[in-house]
C-alpha cells in the first residue's frame, strides 16, 4: 500500500507536491509530516506560501476543526479532516462535498494508524471513516494525557530511566565518590586519629543519597526555568524588534523557540508533582508553553507582514511617481494574505490558551502585580486582533481602488480640524491622486481657493453659511456641510467637476490631526523646499504661518507647504526611517475607527465595503435593535459642531458631555443631554470668538421638552427677512427625515464656557408585555474632535434586574436601579443593557 501511495504522490505533478497541515498540536502531526516529506513533498504546518496546495489536511479537536472550516477556505480538492474526541453526530455540520473526514482516538499517531489514514486518504472512495478504538468514557481522559504530549505512569517510568541516573550508575558513582572520600579519610585519620573509617563512610553515603535526590528534583526545575526564561526572552526580543525601527529583525527565532519548548516539555512530567507541594497551580503547564510558542509564531508572522508591507509601500507610494511593477504588487498582496491567515490562527489560539490559563491564574501569575501586567498583555492581544481585522478589511478593499481595470482618480480633502466643520474641518487644500495598475502615478496638491476661483455661476449656500459666515456663494471649501460624509463627498465631487472640468471616482477626507499624530512619532522633519523644521509641537503655528500669513489670491505658498509636507511624511513612513510599520499601522487603524479618515467611492461594491467597515462617515454609523423579538430602544445621539468664526479657535476648545437617561415601567424614556464647551484661548494667533452652529441628531420619535443654554431657554431664530443675527438662537432642522434635528447658534468669547442642554422623551411599545427589555445608548463621535469626556447615567425600575450575560463595558458604578458609565469618547460608543423584568 505504501508503494502505491508513493506512486500516487509522485505522479501528482512534475514539481514537488505542496502539503498544508493545519494542526492544533504541531508535535502531534509529526508522523504525517515525516511521511509526506520522505515521499518528496513540501510540507507546511499552519501556513503555506500560496493559497492553492496539492493536499490539505486538518488535524485537531472539534473546536479547532470548526474554526478552520468556518473561517478559512479549504483551497485543495485533495483534503482530509482528522478529528479526535468526537463522534459521528458531532461532525455532521462540518462535512463538505469534497473533503474526507476521519475520527481517531486522542492518542499519538502510531505506524498502524498512519497506514490506515494514508490508505483511506489516497485509495478509499468513502467520505467518512471512524478509526476510534477507545470507549467514549476513556476518550476525554486520554485526550488530556496523550494529545498534549503528557505521559502515562509507565511512560514516565520509562522516560525516567532514560533521563535520570540508573541504579547501576548510582552504585558506580557512589563507589567512586566513596573511594575518593575514603582515601581522604585515611589521610585525615593518619594525621588526626579523631574519626573512624566506618562512621565517615556511612555519613558520606547519606550525603550522596541526599545529593542525588536533590539533583533529581531540582535539575528538571532548573531546566524548565531556563527554557521558560529563554522563551520569554525570545518573545520580548521579537516585541522590541517589531516596535523599534532601529532594531534589526532579520534573524528568525523559530528554531530556537522550538528547541526551548521541546526542552520544557521533556521535563514537565518531573516537576509538576514536586511543584504542586509548593503551590497547587503553577506555570508548569503544557498550555503555557504552547501559548508562548503561538505568541512567538504570531510575532514572526507580524515581522514577515511588515517586511512585505514595506516592499508593497515602496511600490504603491512610489516617491518618483513612476509606474510600478504590477506583478510585484499582486504577489505582495497574496503574500500578506497568506501571512495574515497564519497570524490569525496563531493569535486566536494563543488568546484562547491564555484565557483558559487566566481563569484560575497559576503561580506566579496569580501575584497581583504580575496579574495586572498579564491583563494588559491580554488587552494588547485583543488590540492586535482588532488591528488584524482592519488589515484584512484593507486587503479586501484594495482590488477596488488599485486601478487594475482602469485608472482611478481620487480627490483627497485636507480638513483643518482647528476650524471645525461637520465632516471634520475646513477644506483648505485638495489633492488629486491617480492610481493605475496597483500604484500611484500622479499626485497633485492644490489650494482650494485657487480652484474655487474657477467656478462660473452662483450656487446658494446653506442658510448658516450665508447668515453667520456671511458668504453669498457656495464653494468647494464649504461643501462638507452635511455631517453624513456620503452626501458631502457627492457635493465636493460636483463642485470639483464644475470648477476644474474633471470627474473623480471617489473622495477621501483626511483631518489635520492625523499629521500631528504621525509627527509625534517621526519627530522633527525638514522640508526640502523651505529648509524649515516641522514637529508635532510647532505644526499648528507653522500651518498658520504658511496658510494665512502673506496669503493673497493666486499665491502658491499654502499649496507648496502642504504638498512638500505630505510627500516628506510619506517618504519617511514608507522608508521606515523613524517609525516602525506597526506604529504606522496603529495610527492608520485608529484614524479609520475615529473617522480621522473617511471615504466615499462611486463603485457600489467599494462603497458597500466602506460602509460595512464603518469608514464611510454615515449618520448613524451603525444601527441596532434589528431583532424584533425583544422590545428595544435605539437611543441615538450625535452632536455636530461647525466653526463659522473664520478662525482656528477649535485648537483651544475643550468639551464635556453628560447623558442622564430615566426609564419607567412602561418603557418610556426621558433623557437630558448636556454639553459644556470651554474656550481656553487667550489672544493667541488664530484664536478668537468661537461662533458655533451646533446641531443635535436625536431619535426621530423624540419629543423635545426643553432646550436651554446656561439654564435659559434658547430663543427662536428671528423669522423676519434680513433681520440682524443675535446670538444665541435656536431652530429646527428639517433636512434629516430619519432624525429629530435641533440647532443652536452661539458665540463663545475667549476664557469663557457655556452649557447647552436638551431634554426629550419617547415611549417604546411592547415593553409592558415583555419579560426582557433592551436599550442601546449610542453616542456618535464627530470627525475632527479628538475626545469628549462623557458620563452616562441610566435609572430604571428597582425591581428590574440586569442580564449579566450581556457584557457592558465601562461601568464605574452600579446599584439597584442605577448604572453609571465613564468614557473619553475617542470613537463611537455603544452601551448595550438588557433588563429582566421580574
Amino acid at each position: 500500500m505504501k508503494n502505491d501511495i508513493k506512486t500516487e504522490i509522485r505522479n501528482e505533478t512534475i514539481d514537488s507536491p505542496m502539503v498544508r497541515i493545519d494542526a492544533l498540536d504541531e508535535n502531534y502531526v509529526e508522523p504525517l509530516r515525516e511521511f509526506f516529506a520522505l515521499n518528496g513533498c513540501q510540507v507546511f504546518i499552519n501556513s503555506s506560501p500560496r493559497a492553492q496546495v496539492t493536499y490539505h489536511i486538518i488535524v485537531g479537536d472539534l473546536i479547532f476543526v470548526k474554526y478552520i472550516h468556518d473561517n478559512h477556505k479549504i483551497s485543495s480538492q485533495n483534503a482530509m479532516t482528522v478529528i479526535w474526541e468526537a463522534n459521528e453526530e458531532d461532525v455532521k455540520s462540518i462535512r463538505s462535498a469534497y473533503a474526507k473526514l476521519a475520527l481517531i482516538d486522542p492518542k499519538p499517531i502510531t505506524a498502524d494508524l498512519l497506514e490506515k489514514l494514508c490508505n483511506y486518504f489516497f485509495t478509499s472512495s468513502q467520505r467518512f471513516i471512524d478509526l476510534q478504538v477507545l470507549p467514549k468514557h476513556e476518550r476525554v481522559e486520554s485526550s488530556q494525557t496523550q494529545v498534549t504530549t503528557e505521559k502515562t505512569p509507565k511512560q514516565r517510568e520509562h522516560s525516567t530511566e532514560n533521563i535520570h541516573i540508573t541504579h547501576q550508575d548510582t552504585e558506580r558513582i557512589e563507589k567512586t565518590i566513596s573511594n575518593e572520600f575514603s582515601n581522604h579519610t585515611i589521610k585525615k585519620k593518619t594525621n588526626t586519629h579523631m574519626f573512624t573509617t566506618t562512621n565517615t563512610t556511612k555519613k558520606r553515603k547519606i550525603g550522596i543519597y541526599i545529593f542525588i535526590t536533590v539533583f533529581a528534583i531540582f535539575l528538571p526545575t532548573i531546566i524548565y526555568s531556563i527554557s521558560l526564561g529563554a522563551m520569554l526572552g525570545i518573545v520580548y526580543w521579537q516585541s522590541v524588534c517589531i516596535t523599534k525601527p532601529t532594531v534589526s529583525c532579520n534573524q528568525d527565532p523559530k528554531n530556537s523557540m522550538r528547541m526551548w519548548a521541546t526542552n520544557a516539555r521533556r521535563v514537565l512530567p518531573y516537576i509538576q508533582v514536586p511543584l504542586s507541594y509548593i503551590h497547587k497551580n503553577t506555570i508548569a503547564d503544557e498550555n503555557f508553553v504552547t501559548a508562548l510558542e503561538k505568541i512567538s509564531a504570531t510575532l514572526s508572522s507580524t515581522v514577515e507582514i511588515e517586511k512585505i508591507a514595506t516592499d508593497f509601500s515602496h511600490s504603491f507610494f512610489a516617491t518618483d511617481l513612476s509606474k510600478t511593477d504590477t506583478t510585484a504588487t499582486v504577489v505582495q498582496i497574496e503574500k500578506m494574505k497568506t501571512q495574515i491567515f497564519s497570524l490569525h490562527t496563531n493569535l486566536d489560539m494563543s488568546y484562547r490558551l491564555l484565557e483558559k490559563i487566566l481563569e484560575t491564574p497559576p503561580f506566579p501569575l496569580s501575584v497581583s502585580s504580575i496579574q495586572t501586567k498579564t491583563s494588559k498583555g491580554m488587552d494588547i492581544i485583543q488590540t492586535v486582533r482588532s488591528r488584524l481585522q482592519t488589515a484584512e478589511q484593507l486587503l479586501l478593499l484594495y482590488p477596488y481602488i488599485a486601478g487594475y481595470k482602469q485608472p482611478l482618480r481620487l480627490l483627497f480633502l485636507f480638513q483643518n480640524s482647528t476650524e471645525l466643520r461637520p465632516t471634520g474641518g475646513f477644506i483648505g487644500s485638495v489633492m488629486e491622486v491617480i492610481i493605475e495598475d496597483g500604484g500611484i502615478t500622479s499626485m497633485e496638491v492644490q489650494d482650494v481657493y485657487a480652484i474655487d476661483g474657477q467656478l462660473k455661476g452662483h450656487v446658494d449656500p446653506p442658510d448658516p453659511i450665508r447668515t453667520i459666515l456671511q458668504q453669498e456663494h457656495w464653494y468647494l471649501r464649504d461643501s462638507n456641510w452635511d455631517p453624513n460624509f456620503e452626501e458631502s463627498a457627492k457635493k465636493a465631487m460636483w463642485f470639483y467637476e464644475k470648477e476644474t472640468g474633471k470627474t473623480v471616482d471617489g473622495v477621501i477626507a483626511v483631518n489635520s490631526s492625523l499629521i500631528t499624530q504621525i509627527l509625534t512619532l517621526l519627530g522633527a522633519i525638514e522640508l526640502p523646499d523651505t529648509k524649515d523644521s516641522i514637529t508635532a509641537d510647532n505644526f499648528y503655528e507653522k500651518s498658520i504661518h504658511y496658510t494665512q500669513t502673506d496669503f493673497f489670491p493666486g499665491s502658491t505658498q499654502k499649496k507648496d507647504f502642504l504638498g512638500s509636507l505630505v510627500k516628506t511624511i510619506m517618504s519617511s513612513v514608507v522608508d521606515r526611517k523613524a517609525i516602525s510599520g506597526i506604529q504606522a499601522f496603529s495610527i492608520l487603524d485608529a484614524a479609520l475607527k475615529n473617522r480621522t479618515i473617511q471615504m466615499y467611492f462611486t463603485d457600489p461594491e467599494a462603497e458597500q465595503l466602506s460602509k460595512q467597515f464603518v469608514w464611510a462617515g454615515s449618520i448613524p454609523s451603525k444601527i441596532y435593535c434589528t431583532d424584533g423579538n425583544i422590545p428595544c430602544v435605539f437611543d441615538y445621539n450625535a452632536i455636530i459642531e461647525s466653526n463659522l468664526g473664520v478662525n482656528k479657535a477649535n485648537y483651544y476648545i475643550k468639551r464635556e458631555d453628560t447623558r442622564d437617561i430615566m426609564i419607567d415601567e412602561s418603557g418610556k424614556v426621558t433623557e437630558t443631554i448636556k454639553r459644556t464647551i470651554i474656550n481656553t484661548s487667550n489672544n493667541q494667533v488664530g484664536s478668537g470668538v468661537y461662533k458655533n452652529y451646533m446641531r443635535w441628531y436625536l431619535p426621530s420619535q423624540a419629543h423635545i421638552t426643553s432646550f436651554t443654554i446656561d439654564n435659559i431657554s434658547v430663543p427662536a431664530k428671528p423669522t423676519k427677512k434680513n433681520a440682524a443675527i443675535v446670538f444665541p438662537y435656536g431652530e429646527l432642522d428639517t433636512t434629516g427625515a430619519d432624525f429629530s434635528i435641533i440647532a443652536v447658534a452661539f458665540a463663545l468669547e475667549p476664557s469663557q464656557k457655556t452649557t447647552i442642554a436638551i431634554q426629550y422623551e419617547y415611549t417604546n411599545s411592547g415593553v409592558d408585555d415583555s419579560h426582557l427589555f433592551d436599550i442601546h445608548v449610542f453616542s456618535q463621535k464627530q470627525s475632527g474632535i479628538d475626545e469628549v469626556p462623557t458620563i452616562i447615567r441610566i435609572q430604571y425600575p428597582q425591581f428590574w434586574k440586569l442580564d449579566t450575560t450581556e457584557k457592558s463595558m465601562g461601568i464605574t458604578l452600579a446599584n439597584e436601579g442605577y448604572l453609571e458609565y465613564n468614557s473619553t469618547m475617542l470613537e463611537d460608543s455603544d452601551i448595550h443593557v438588557r433588563f429582566i423584568k421580574e
